[in-house]
C-alpha cells in the first residue's frame, strides 16, 4: 500500500518498462534504487527486475556457494541443497561484499514493488532467491566457525551487513510471499 502511495501524486508512475539489458545495465553500474524511480515503473518492469536483480544475486554469490549439486540444479534437476550441505569449506572471502550489498539493496526494492498474485515466473525467480540467500547464511556460517568449532572473530561489519541483508531477504520471501 505504500508502495502504491508513493506513486500516487507522481503523473508518469507505472508507464516506465525498462528491458533486462537496461536492467542489467542499471544494476552494473553500481547505482542504488531510488522510490521515485520505482515508482515510473510498470508491472512488467518490476518483474523483469526481479529476475535480473536475482540472476545477478545469485551469480555474485556463486563464488562461495558453488558445489557439485549446483550443476544439477541449473539443469533444472532439483534444488542442490544436500549437496552444500557436505560441501567443502565455502570460499567466503571470495566474495565482493559491496556488489553483493548494493544487488541486495535491488533485490529489496524489486520486493517492495512487486504485486501480487505472483506469476509462475515471478515464483520462481523467488526460490531461486530463497535457495541462495539460504547458500549465502550456511556458506558465511561455515566460514564463520574455526576447526576447533569456535566462532572466529570476523570484525567485518560489511561481510555482517551482507550476511544481515540476506537473511531478511530470506525472511521476506518465506513469510511475506510465502516461499518455503
Amino acid at each position: 500500500a505504500s508502495c502504491e502511495a508513493a506513486g500516487a501524486g507522481d503523473p508518469g508512475a507505472g508507464n516506465t518498462r525498462l528491458t533486462f539489458t537496461a536492467w542489467r545495465e542499471r544494476l552494473s553500474s553500481g547505482l542504488r534504487p531510488s522510490t521515485s524511480m520505482m515508482t515510473k515503473q510498470n508491472f512488467v518492469s518490476v518483474n523483469k527486475l526481479v529476475a535480473v536483480a536475482v540472476e545477478m544475486f545469485g551469480e555474485a554469490t556463486a563464488a562461495c556457494c558453488k558445489s557439485e549439486g549446483d550443476d544439477a540444479e541449473s539443469d533444472g534437476g532439483g534444488d542442490g541443497a544436500a549437496a552444500n550441505e557436505v560441501a567443502g569449506s565455502p570460499d567466503v572471502a571470495a566474495l565482493d561484499f559491496k556488489r553483493l550489498d548494493c544487488l541486495a539493496e535491488w533485490v529489496f526494492a524489486a520486493l517492495a514493488f512487486l504485486e501480487l498474485p505472483l506469476f509462475d515466473d515471478v515464483q520462481f525467480q523467488m526460490q531461486r532467491l530463497r535457495r541462495t540467500c539460504h547458500h549465502l547464511v550456511a556458506a558465511s556460517r561455515r566460514a564463520g566457525v574455526s576447526a576447533d568449532g569456535g566462532e572466529k572473530l570476523r570484525g567485518d561489519s560489511l561481510h555482517d551487513t551482507v550476511l544481515a541483508r540476506a537473511s531478511l531477504l530470506l525472511v521476506i520471501v518465506t513469510e511475506v510471499f510465502g516461499q518455503r
